[in-house]
């Protein structure tokens, strides 16, 4: 792998899906467990449900032709009939309350409003197509048909939908393991001496987390020292299939992440992104495991973690519909780009009267917390575009 300075985004991220894989292990679970885990196979329904044609409504189960011209000022009689009656005739009706499965010769269902019960007769004041107000066998779960595929992230109308089956396990992948090097001395844990505490090593970890099928293991923060910090690269590469470090990646005295990489036996292979914020993002490789490097400030980080390593990850382990979700909004304000970097701009979305708008955060330095509080989202700039105008219609990529 030879060395690329200053790769855009797209092509970081089709480097990274090309020549990397991860090892998906799966497990057997309990539906108790298995809520934002992703499907290792495809699950089908083993029963038809209904099982089989069941009234939708309270009423009277009829044949639907005995009643065709009924009106309110026709009525139709009928023969009404005890609750239960395994088998009606035309002309026959039988009381059923919702859910309860239709007697054989019955197509259809008589809500009680529209009838009226004289001398054990049944007066039909309306007429009823054929299965109407009937929960047909199989409407809603087919015996052998799909119903979770491979790759789906396991929702909680996925699980609902397997304890409707009876289904109480299901297979899936092992969580991806994502180990994280803080680098800093200047940094401490909160509640500690400062004078800058880890936040970004926190942000970053609640959003892997907060996907599901991830684990994080950090490795506390390290001083700044090649060695130490190789260590703990190597460590967080013998426990986890991909590691992750923050700070140390600019071209600063302090920054030895690229060093410490090399030193553990590791190569960089794209060292920077033609991206603002977050330009000394890079990557790298360690025993055929990737090694995202990003920034350690955490706007830049949570570019780096949201258009690069969240996405190789959701590829990796063939997650369907992992595109990223986004949105389209008219701009507010005009926004400006530096061409040859690509810009990620963190905006607020809010309603205007009927149409949904973007308006650029002021703070837009990549160390201002603050400015994640209010921002919804990102517009990507493309390095070739030199802004946008105020009222363009533009796509916002959802935080």
């Amino acid at each position: 792998m030879t060395l690329k300075k200053f790769a855009t985004m797209e092509e970081a991220l089709n480097f990274v899906t090309k020549n990397f894989k991860l090892m998906l292990n799966t497990e057997v679970i309990g539906l108790d467990l298995i809520l934002k885990r992703v499907s290792a196979e495809e699950i089908v329904a083993p029963t038809d449900i209904p099982q089989t044609d069941r009234s939708a409504v309270d009423g009277y189960a009829i044949c639907s032709s005995s009643v065709s011209s009924a009106t309110p000022n026709n009525p139709i009689p009928l023969n009404l009939k005890e609750r239960n009656l395994p088998k009606i005739s035309c002309g026959d009706a039988v009381p059923v309350h919702t859910g309860d499965p239709l007697p054989e010769g019955a197509d259809a269902v008589v809500m009680l409003e529209d009838a009226e019960i004289e001398n054990n007769k049944l007066f039909v004041m309306k007429s009823v197509a054929k299965y109407e107000n009937v929960s047909r066998k199989g409407e809603d779960f087919e015996r052998g048909k799909i119903v979770v595929e491979k790759g789906t992230l396991l929702r909680p109308w996925h699980i609902a939908s397997l304890s409707a089956l009876n289904i109480t396990k299901a297979k899936v992948f092992k969580k991806v393991r994502l180990g994280i090097v803080v680098t800093g001395s200047e940094l401490s844990e909160p509640g500690g001496d400062g004078p800058f505490f880890d936040s970004t090593s926190r942000l970053i970890a609640g959003y892997l987390l907060e996907q599901g099928y991830i684990d994080v293991n950090r490795y506390g923060i390290i001083e700044d020292d090649v060695k130490s910090i190789a260590t703990a690269i190597r460590r967080a590469e013998e426990e986890n299939d991909l590691i992750l470090t923050t700070g140390g990646t600019g071209p600063g005295l302090r920054d030895l992440s690229v060093k410490a990489l090399e030193e553990a036996g590791g190569t960089v292979v794209i060292r920077g992104l033609a991206i603002r914020p977050g330009r000394p993002t890079s990557l790298g490789v360690l025993n055929k495991k990737p090694v995202f490097m990003l920034s350690g400030y955490p706007v830049a980080a949570l570019i780096g973690l949201r258009f690069l390593v969240l996405p190789f990850i959701e590829g990796a382990i063939g997650l369907l519909d992992h595109s990223q979700k986004f949105v389209f909004a008219k701009l507010s304000t005009r926004v400006f780009n530096e061409v040859g970097l690509e810009s990620f701009i963190r905006v607020k979305l809010k309603q205007c009267g009927s149409e949904l708008c973007a308006e650029p955060v002021l703070l837009r330095g990549s160390g201002i917390l603050s400015s994640l509080l209010a921002a919804g989202g990102f517009l990507r700039i493309p390095r070739n575009v030199e802004g946008y105008e105020v009222g363009e219609l533009v796509k916002i990529d959802l935080v």
